[in-house]
């Protein structure tokens, strides 16, 4: 809103269209909502997608990101679009597992200018810079982690929770995938450089805490430093 002091905001809306067969558009319209609700500008196709589109709003910027899977053997697409500015939508891209039309999970490292998201399919979270397209994928060894930004570390924190008991009396060398919170340190200012690692010093998270939902605090206001 123009006025801090009035009611509502500006919202996007992503909106299933024009389905051939799988794929399907993401149409987005921008609207402005407080003592009516109007439409800003005109709605515009950001991308084409196959399976769940992810999205994600910005903190710190009038900014929405969406994950799109355009089809099992391309690439997935992070998208940035900008309510009051069509013309900003531009996609970066980060290497998909082989089949990504099962997207679990996105958030964005705002301080590092980079998107990280996962699979169901895959044990790897795949962070990608947005600007330039840097894509890397980190295996933490558990498939499609629910990811969120803990802007206080700056570090992506990472749960998993095994869909079924059989970790709790399985024997330590089963290879059964057992509850997981990682931290993933991220380096990057959003250029053609990316790298990511699990925390370990002063990190030491439960090991029998099945997280179901995940969020993180974010203060207002707040500043990257």
């Amino acid at each position: 809103v123009t006025d801090a002091t009035d009611l509502g905001g500006t919202l996007n809306l992503g909106l299933k269209q024009g389905c051939v067969a799988a794929t399907c558009n993401l149409f987005v319209q921008a609207i402005s909502v407080g003592d009516s609700i109007t439409p800003l500008g005109t709605g515009r196709v950001l991308g084409t997608y196959q399976g769940n589109p992810l999205a994600y709003a910005s903190q710190l910027t009038q900014v929405d990101y969406y994950a799109l899977s355009p089809a099992s053997t391309v690439n997935v697409n992070v998208y940035r679009a900008h309510p009051n500015d069509t013309s900003a939508d531009v996609p970066d891209s980060f290497t998909s597992p082989l089949k990504a039309l099962d997207l679990a999970g996105l958030t964005v490292a705002e301080c590092q200018n980079t998107a990280a998201a996962t699979a169901s399919s895959s044990t790897d979270v795949y962070g990608v810079t947005l600007g330039a397209g840097a894509g890397k994928p980190l295996d933490l060894g558990r498939p499609g982690q629910a990811v969120a930004y803990e802007p206080f570390t700056k570090a992506v924190i990472s749960t998993y929770n095994p869909t079924t008991d059989d970790f709790i009396t399985a024997t330590m060398d089963a290879g059964v995938a057992g509850p997981d919170i990682s931290a993933v340190d991220i380096v990057s200012t959003g250029g053609a450089t990316l790298t990511m690692k699990v925390r370990t010093a002063l990190w030491a998270p439960p090991k029998d805490v099945r997280a179901n939902v995940l969020v993180t605090r974010f203060p207002v206001p707040f500043t990257c430093k």
